[in-house]
């Protein structure tokens, strides 16, 4: 049976939620979902009258509509647990959780894969992966028998739109099947890898998403789908978001998306569209961080990689109601088409759930089916199948396990030692879901999966700790983490051949500029049968710096694996650039824009050598055009910070070089151009600051150092100002100005004997510049007067 909770009173006792009018509660006395933001009896409107709070437009109920559109919003990497609705206490999740409390919220909705391109298909299939057939992301497409849910909303009527943030699902797999438009432009946003990008951020999603909407259509109903991928490793949320979140970064990139979400739903509401639209939340697949011993996804069937948020929003559902008889994703197709009149197929695996939505039935408990393929056919490890019901979860793999969810949620406690008999039962049930055969649906040459013998294969619960620890160690290497040169070697030493850590340890080398021992291992990572265009490209750019021929046939390879990719030319345009050829540098990022309108490190390239090459109104053009698509990029700020700075536009170069400082808190020169910058406007406070910044971090630039010194100088800050005089003079020993001041500011502190020798030095520098300065303050003219 099915348990029926009203959201907003489970929420508000969870954790006092802010998305909510008080009125919401049911008429409840206690204090609004707000918290701090419902007044008090005796606020500022007067002694016992109650102000009415400000209710967003966002929260406002809808107009009775009708169902006439759907939105999909599928999430990757998002954890239902790590939603204030599902009852995160620290996440910052408002406008998830208020399709929540105003729509209808599955508690227990399990995904059928923790990879993303089966369990996209089992949301746009109704069907298990061993039905449709995509059963990893690595090797697999959409069988060509299976019907998604655009095609069969196509054929009713509706527009189809989707617009998709990562390679795994941009690639023909049979996703795109019944979208008349299909947008995989994978503008780099926050997720960049080497030169080629693999995923876009959450603003970039929302903007494309916009983009239909608001081009001219025709007037029908549509399906729009809409894929985000932040929230999976590594975290590196934009600035403030984490902050939003406890500082957890997760979680941080989990609001992130949020938001995102919100300013899609804002622009339907704007456009009269919300009421009339089913909104529809699916979570892919969830997020490991450290249970089981594992991160990420994929590897694992518990909880954490396969409990996702599943959200149905819209005026005519049972608003507010919580269900917690469990779900699958699978139950997203058969219950949009039969919102929507349309005939369910009899051979979907999943429920239609229209009667629960519309508080018509309660939900009876089932098993759902979840499967992970990609630990068997890429690291060779057992089998690994599960169902899962509403309180127990069984596991088949070398040695089953099984959990009793009720009792242990968090699946600590495998109690198949006390369970024969139910697990025998559980394993019938399994077995016989499976009985009518496998569909396995591989793309066109894809390398056969592992060969390990199944007698070999360790379970996966033996083996994910190591697996873990490499893929931590890789991604470090990858992200440039200090101190990760020595792990990998250590790991190479028993797998001395493994392209991965090869790939790795020649990215580390290379970012330290040893060409030359570079090679090797990404000559190995190249060649692998495995290679990716990341592997080419690094080897390209590797034998480039080496100033081998091979670079170019390289670099062709790259080209003939990806010929729609940007990339290789984006990698062109910078060994132009790199050689001060900027012709040809600027007519290989245009190549890549040509192929890409959108690719934010093209409009940088194109940005930066056209600058170098004086044409600076084509480099503010290209620069202002990928501000238009994101304007969090550090690249896109800094550069046209230094475009309007030569074109002496201070006073605007002074904010772009401060947004990119905020965006890169952690680097240096934006915060000494931005001090630069404010310094050419007047702005004196402001430079100091940044200078100030800067020098926190480790800048020891004669620009930071002398312009800090002579600031503080001028505020007679003389105590403060002196070790920016020393480290100047360290640097620049030959300024007469900086000795002079120095000079002044000891004097001023009393040390006259430093004072003569600093200001002897000024002199046999430039006497005559120290003599021009006798004038410009009544502390140098005076100090002056008294040392003639």
């Amino acid at each position: 049976m099915s348990t029926r909770l009203r959201s907003s009173l489970l929420l508000a006792a969870l954790c006092g939620l802010a998305f909510l009018p008080l009125s919401s509660c049911g008429g409840s006395e206690e204090p609004g979902p707000g918290g701090g933001d419902t007044p008090s009896a005796t606020g500022s409107g007067g002694a016992g009258v109650p102000q009415v709070p400000q209710i967003p437009a966002w929260q406002k109920p809808l107009p009775a509509g009708e169902l006439k559109n759907v939105l999909l919003v599928t999430l990757e990497g998002v954890r239902a647990d790590h939603l204030v609705a599902y009852g995160s206490l620290t996440a910052s999740s408002p406008r998830l959780d208020h399709l929540a409390n105003t729509g209808v919220m599955f508690a227990q909705a399990i995904s059928p894969s923790p990879s993303t391109g089966p369990a996209h298909a089992s949301i746009h299939t109704g069907l298990y992966p061993f039905r449709h057939g995509f059963r990893t992301d690595e090797r697999h497409r959409l069988a060509d028998a299976v019907t998604t849910l655009a095609e069969q909303l196509a054929g009713a009527g509706f527009d189809t739109a989707a617009v998709v943030s990562t390679a795994t699902l941009a690639a023909p797999n049979g996703l795109e099947r019944g979208f008349a438009h299909f947008d995989r432009d994978l503008v780099a946003g926050s997720h960049i890898v080497g030169t080629a990008r693999r995923a876009t951020d959450a603003i970039d999603v929302t903007r494309r998403a916009r983009a239909w909407l608001e081009q001219p259509r025709e007037e029908k109903p549509y399906l729009l789908w809409v894929h985000y991928a932040d929230a999976v490793q590594p975290f590196t949320p934009p600035p403030g978001f984490a902050k939003r979140a406890g500082g957890n970064p997760y979680d941080g990139e989990i609001a992130f998306v949020d938001e995102q979400i919100g300013a899609l739903l804002d622009l339907l509401r704007a456009r009269g569209e919300l009421a009339n639209t089913l909104v529809v939340v699916a979570g892919a697949h969830g997020e490991a961080l450290g249970e089981h011993r594992a991160d990420g996804h994929d590897t694992q069937l518990y909880d954490s990689t396969t409990r996702v948020p599943l959200i149905f929003s819209h005026p005519l559902l049972d608003q507010g109601m919580v269900v917690t008889s469990v779900a699958s994703t699978v139950d997203v197709t058969p219950t949009v088409l039969e919102m929507f009149g349309q005939d369910v197929p009899e051979t979907l695996d999943g429920t239609a759930l229209g009667p629960v939505l519309r508080g018509e039935a309660s939900l009876p408990d089932r098993l759902v089916y979840s499967e992970a393929r990609f630990p068997y056919e890429e690291l060779g490890w057992a089998d690994l199948r599960a169902v899962r019901s509403t309180d127990v979860r069984y596991i088949r793999t070398v040695r089953p396990e099984i959990y009793g969810l009720n009792q242990d949620p968090n699946e600590l406690v495998d109690f198949s030692d006390q369970a024969a008999e139910q697990m025998a039962q559980l394993e019938a049930q399994l077995a016989e879901l499976l009985a009518d055969g496998e569909i396995d649906a591989r793309r066109d040459g894809a390398q056969p999966p592992s060969q390990v013998p199944e007698e070999e294969r360790p379970d996966p619960k033996d083996a994910i700790a190591a697996y873990t620890e490499r893929q931590r160690v890789i991604q470090g290497a990858r992200g440039l983490v200090d101190g990760m040169e020595p792990q990998v070697r250590g790991l190479l030493e028993a797998n001395p051949d493994d392209p991965e850590l090869n790939g790795a340890l020649g990215a580390l080398l290379m970012a330290e500029r040893k060409y030359e021992l570079a090679l090797e291992p990404l000559r190995i990572a190249a060649e692998a049968p495995s290679a990716g265009l990341v592997d080419l490209l690094a080897l390209a750019d590797c034998t480039h710096m080496l100033q081998m021929p091979e670079a170019d046939e390289h670099l062709a390879a790259a080209r003939e694996l990806a010929p729609r990719d940007p990339a290789p030319d984006l990698l062109a345009g910078d060994w132009a650039r790199r050689d001060q050829d900027l012709v040809q540098a600027r007519e290989f990022y245009s190549a890549a824009l040509e192929l890409d309108p959108g690719n934010l490190l093209a409009l940088v390239g194109l940005g930066i050598a056209n600058r170098q090459g004086g044409a600076l109104p084509e480099a503010r053009e290209a620069l202002e055009r990928g501000l238009a698509i994101n304007p969090r990029v550090y690249s896109l700020q800094f550069e046209l910070g230094l475009v309007c700075q030569d074109q002496t536009r201070f006073a605007e170069a002074a904010v772009h070089f401060e947004i990119a400082a905020q965006l890169a808190p952690g680097r240096r020169m934006p915060w000494r151009f931005a001090g630069s910058a404010m310094l050419r406007v007047g702005r004196m406070d402001d430079a100091l600051r940044c200078f100030q910044r800067a020098a926190a971090l480790g800048d020891r630039s004669v620009a930071t150092q002398v312009n800090l010194a002579s600031l503080l100088f001028q505020k007679r800050a003389y105590q403060q100002a002196m070790p920016h005089f020393d480290i100047a003079i360290e640097v620049e020993p030959n300024n007469a100005q900086t000795w002079l001041l120095r000079a002044v500011a000891q004097d001023q502190l009393g040390q006259t004997d430093a004072a003569k020798e600093s200001l002897t030095r000024a002199r046999a520098i430039d006497a005559n510049q120290v003599a021009a300065m006798a004038g410009a303050r009544d502390d140098i003219t005076s100090f002056l007067q008294r040392n003639p």
